[in-house]
C-alpha cells in the first residue's frame, strides 16, 4: 500500500491455510513506522478502520513522533519491544551486524516474552484490524509475522515469499530517505555507499528459513514454541479465528 511516507505498508491477507481457508483481508497490516506519515496517509490509514497498534520498536526509538494513525478516538497502542534497549549492540557483538538467520534466532533469547505478548493481543477479537510494525517492518515485523503464518497453518514456500515482499518498497524507501535529509548528503552522492545502504534495507530470505527451521527443530513450529512458552491452545485457536476464513 504505497503511503506517501510510511513504507513497506501491507496487508498478509489471501494466504492460504493447511485447512483450505485463507487469512482474512483487512485485518493484520505489516509495516515500517508510522512517525513519517503526512496528513494524506493519516487519513488514508483511518479509512482501514484500525483498532490497534502494536509497536515492535525498543524503548530507545519512541522518542520519535507516533504518527497520525494514532491520532483517531478509539486506536489501541501497545508498545511490544521484540528487542530490550541495548541489545542491538549485543547481537551485533555476537552474530555480526546486518541481517542473517542466526540473528533472528537470537531474537528469541531477548524477545520470547514478548512475541509471546504479541500474539495474547492478537488473540483478542477487539483489536483487529491491527498494525504491527517497526523501524523498517522487516525483521521484528517480519520475524513476528512469519510466526503468525506458521501459526494459520500457511506454507513455508508462502511465508518467505510474504517475507520477500518486503525489497519491493526499498528503491522507493531510499528515495525518501536521501529527498528528506535522513542519509548525509556525501553518502548519498556516493554511488557505492548508497548501494551499502540499500542493501542494508533488503531482507536476505535465507534469514526467515533459518529462523523457521529453528522454530521447526526445538518446538514443531510456531504454535509448539507458543505453547511452550505458556500460551494455551484456546489462545491459537483465537488468533486463528481472528485472522482465517
Amino acid at each position: 500500500m504505497p503511503f506517501e511516507a510510511c513504507f513497506n505498508f501491507r496487508d498478509i491477507g489471501g494466504h492460504v491455510a493447511a485447512d483450505g481457508r485463507h487469512v482474512r483481508w483487512g485485518r493484520y497490516f505489516r509495516s515500517g513506522a508510522l512517525h513519517d506519515m503526512t496528513a494524506a496517509d493519516g487519513q488514508r490509514a483511518a479509512g482501514l478502520g484500525i483498532a490497534s497498534v502494536l509497536d515492535l520498536r525498543r524503548p530507545e526509538e519512541l522518542a520519535e513522533a507516533r504518527g497520525p494513525l494514532l491520532d483517531g478516538d478509539g486506536v489501541r497502542y501497545y508498545h511490544v519491544p521484540i528487542l530490550p534497549e541495548g541489545s542491538s549492540e549485543l547481537l551485533d557483538a555476537r552474530y555480526g551486524r546486518g541481517i542473517s538467520g542466526p540473528r533472528y534466532v537470537g531474537y528469541l533469547e531477548y524477545g520470547a516474552e514478548r512475541f509471546v505478548e504479541a500474539l495474547r493481543l492478537l488473540a483478542d477479537e477487539s483489536n483487529y484490524p491491527a498494525v504491527v510494525h517497526c523501524r523498517a517492518g522487516k525483521d521484528r515485523t517480519g520475524t513476528l509475522t512469519a510466526l503468525v503464518l506458521d501459526i494459520l497453518g500457511v506454507d513455508r514456500e508462502t511465508i518467505v515469499a510474504d517475507y520477500a515482499l518486503t525489497n519491493i518498497d526499498v528503491d522507493r524507501g531510499l528515495e525518501w530517505l536521501v529527498a528528506n535529509g535522513r542519509v548525509a548528503e556525501e553518502r548519498a552522492r556516493d554511488a557505492a555507499a548508497r548501494e551499502d545502504l540499500r542493501r542494508s534495507m533488503d531482507v536476505p530470505l535465507d534469514a526467515i528459513e533459518v529462523f523457521m527451521d529453528h522454530m521447526q527443530a526445538e518446538y514443531g513450529g510456531a504454535a509448539g514454541f507458543a505453547e511452550a512458552h505458556g500460551v494455551p491452545g484456546s489462545t491459537l485457536d483465537a488468533l486463528r479465528a481472528n485472522l482465517l476464513e
